[in-house]
């Protein structure tokens, strides 16, 4: 009786911690076939009009939710340039509706922009998720500050690319 109170428990608690990745982590766990291409984004960022999310791998080997916004459709945009490159590191559950900042909050997300074979990190950024829709879809803004004096900043409509990936 107490091996299975403590299972519930565990369960439980697995089950609210994974409650606000629900969209990204069920399309990774299950293998589901990727969504369309995306819809190009009504104001995006200069000439990235196409977006893509997925799962990754934090530094420290937690979730992470990786979003590649490029300048055209891809079935494989992590090869595509130019690329903004941005990565979330959520702590809790729950992505949607929340901010992350850097350097602010360090270790939360982060940001850069890939030209050729080299990627500029941005010293400081913020990326917002707006919304995570029905189709998995992720709606949100950045910003990207490199330098003292550039900045790039708007919306984008992510499209969920799951892909199976074994963090730690």
């Amino acid at each position: 009786m107490r091996y299975e109170a403590r299972a519930s428990a565990e369960g439980s608690l697995i089950r609210r911690l994974l409650a606000g990745l629900a969209p990204a982590i069920a399309g990774a766990l299950t293998g589901c076939g990727p969504s369309s291409d995306p819809a190009p984004v009504s104001h995006p960022p200069g000439d990235f009009r196409f977006a893509y999310a997925s799962p990754d791998c934090a530094p420290w080997d937690g979730p992470a939710v990786r979003i590649l916004l490029t300048t055209t459709p891809s079935d494989r945009p992590e090869d595509q340039r130019p690329q903004l490159r941005l990565v979330i590191y959520p702590r809790d559950a729950g992505i949607a509706g929340r901010t992350f900042h850097w350097p602010a909050e360090p270790e939360m997300a982060t940001g850069a922009r890939c030209t050729g074979d080299t990627c500029e990190a941005a010293s400081a950024g913020e990326i917002g998720l707006a919304a995570i829709r029905p189709d998995s879809t992720l709606e949100g803004t950045l910003t990207l500050r490199f330098g003292s004096t550039e900045v790039i900043s708007r919306g984008f409509r992510a499209v969920w690319r799951p892909r199976r990936l074994f963090c730690g």
